[in-house]
């Protein structure tokens, strides 16, 4: 037991030091439009964008990282009311009541849910995976959160991104001929 009070204690150092490192960059204007990225609306409409134009597995793409999105926010919603762990900056009027936590990053988690859904398209991929990294910057600049709620949002989205469209041959199709039969009526 003492072992892993330890451990946590020395997490949350290098928290503490990277975060320092990061703060001095908070008022720079890419870290501000950054940090405001992997918001749900956002995602949400990437995700509608690819339902409704004419690229070839779209509508496949759509439905997987909607459910991983779905999944990915329920377990972000438990783990944060569960561990409450407080922000690093709280005086932020920007920020939501309702996610008062810092543990994990529920925007990094959005972001990088959608790496594996769009393998598909890898530079869509790459693109999700840069941009969740620069996001994690840039919410440990804003004081959002801590480098341990960016990795641990970043490995549950990719964990849960992979699961979802690892299981998609079980609801895919069923989705689809859904939505196919809601259009003809």
């Amino acid at each position: 037991m003492n072992k892993i009070k330890l451990l946590f204690n020395q997490i949350l150092i290098i928290d503490n030091k990277i975060y320092k490192i990061f703060y001095k960059y908070k008022d720079n204007f890419l870290i501000n439009m950054l940090a405001c990225l992997g918001n749900i609306i956002l995602i949400l409409f990437i995700i509608f964008l690819f339902f409704i134009l004419p690229v070839k597995y779209g509508e496949k793409i759509s439905i997987i990282s909607s459910v991983s999105l779905l999944i990915n926010t329920f377990i972000i919603f438990i783990i944060k009311f569960t561990v409450r762990r407080k922000r690093v900056y709280e005086n932020n009027p920007i920020l939501i009541n309702i996610e008062t936590y810092s543990f994990p990053s529920g925007h990094i988690n959005r972001i990088s849910s959608l790496i594996i859904p769009f393998c598909y398209y890898p530079l869509f991929s790459l693109f999700f995976l840069i941009l969740s990294i620069l996001v994690s910057f840039a919410r440990m600049a804003k004081g959002y959160h801590f480098l341990s709620d960016c990795v641990i949002g970043f490995l549950i989205g990719i964990f849960m991104g992979y699961l979802v469209n690892l299981f998609s041959y079980l609801y895919v199709d069923n989705i689809l001929n859904l939505l196919d039969l809601i259009k003809i009526i």
